[in-house]
């Protein structure tokens, strides 16, 4: 199988297992736009070409590696405290609904 895709999209891949040319069941064939700027235009261009099995493949790329939950909720404070700065909540009390 030959999967084309462009170098952008597949750095955000994870990191595939590789194997030799011989082994492979997959052939990643990674293109670019690179600029000829003797002539003003893009021409697509082959990278690199990866091989890999398709089970690996496919298991690296459907299993996500999440990371660490300490990060994800300090970062998710982070934009709350500064939501809170920008905008404070307004606390009532009983006696200000009294008054209202």
């Amino acid at each position: 199988m030959a999967v084309a895709l462009d170098n952008s999209f597949f750095k955000t891949l994870p990191s595939l297992p590789e194997v030799k040319k011989e082994d492979a069941d997959i052939a990643w064939f990674i293109y670019d736009l690179v600029h000829q700027s003797d002539r003003n235009v893009f021409e697509l261009q082959k990278v690199e070409t990866k091989y890999t099995k398709f089970k690996n493949a496919l298991d690296k790329i459907t299993t996500p590696s999440p990371g660490d939950v300490g990060n994800f909720v300090n970062i998710l404070q982070d934009k709350l405290d500064e939501k809170l700065d920008n905008y404070p909540p307004e606390n009532h009390t009983l006696m200000d609904i009294q008054k209202i």
